[in-house]
């Protein structure tokens, strides 16, 4: 954790009422050590956003709200989740009743925040669906935190139970597998043009508007590469702008992996840089 991200936590904890104190700070330990750190956020409340190391992706708020600490985090994918929990989400969502929390049906709402897989909101996959008074769904994103209530140690078992189990699932999700180099030979499950994971982007399609299952949709389509005259050099290049640091922690890492990968996938074997 970096010098900035400590004070934010200190600044954090000396604004706490006392007798909060204790469960919050159990519950931000938590975090770090799944490996979220605090960013500030431009509110009028002090709020800290909690993201992943890797993954860049959050799970969970902690601030303060009119002088309370307030615990906010995505347990849209979670089993066995608290009757209070639900509750304070059915009133976040000023919905009289919640009905369950759980696998959502599509909703055709834009894809605004990046979280759903498509161009089409889905709630990431994941959301919570409540009823309202007269009998409709609404359907409450999972791609942003929900209140939860801290009360007592109770409380933060559960929260800590919800988070390791949300977390298993973001980073099933979200997780670049890092190209291995390795390997003396070509890998079947990345693309044969970038070396991206295949498990993470559409497929490319053939001629016959089947999909192609050893290229991506960013290299092939309709059976021909997208950039024909692209030499590997060059994809090498293209490849290292969109791998630093989200795989590699540099340019020169990402360089020396690719120069290594590259000769052995199906499009360069036989091809000059």
């Amino acid at each position: 954790m970096t010098a900035k991200q400590t004070q934010l936590i200190e600044t954090l904890y000396k604004a706490l009422p006392a007798n909060e104190l204790p469960y919050f700070t159990e519950l931000v330990e938590a975090l770090s050590e799944l490996g979220y750190k605090p960013h500030k956020q431009s509110v009028a409340d002090f709020d800290l956003l909690f993201k992943h190391i890797d993954t860049k992706k959050p799970i969970a708020k902690v601030g303060l709200h009119r002088g309370n600490g307030r615990f906010r985090m995505k347990y849209s994918s979670c089993k066995d989740v608290p009757v209070r929990f639900i509750a304070a989400l059915h009133k976040d969502d000023a919905s009289r009743r919640a009905l369950k929390s759980g696998k959502p049906p599509h909703n055709e709402m834009k894809n605004f925040c990046g979280l759903c897989d498509g161009d089409v909101c889905s709630s990431g996959g994941w959301g919570y669906l409540l009823k309202s008074d007269d009998g409709k769904d609404i359907l409450r994103c999972g791609a942003y935190p929900a209140d939860i209530p801290i009360i007592d140690e109770h409380d933060v078992a559960d929260v800590k139970r919800l988070m390791l189990e949300q977390h298993e699932y973001l980073m099933e999700k979200w997780s670049q597998p890092k190209i291995q180099t390795n390997l003396g030979g070509k890998m079947s499950n990345i693309c044969q043009s970038c070396a991206m994971p295949l498990e993470n982007v559409k497929l490319g399609t053939n001629a016959d508007g089947t999909h192609n299952q050893v290229h991506c949709e960013h290299c092939y389509k309709d059976g021909k590469y997208k950039w024909p005259a692209i030499t590997m050099n060059g994809m090498i290049k293209s490849c290292i702008k969109h791998s630093v640091p989200h795989i590699y922690p540099d340019v020169e890492t990402a360089k020396n992996a690719m120069n290594e990968l590259f000769p052995t996938l199906k499009r360069w074997a036989k091809h000059e840089a």
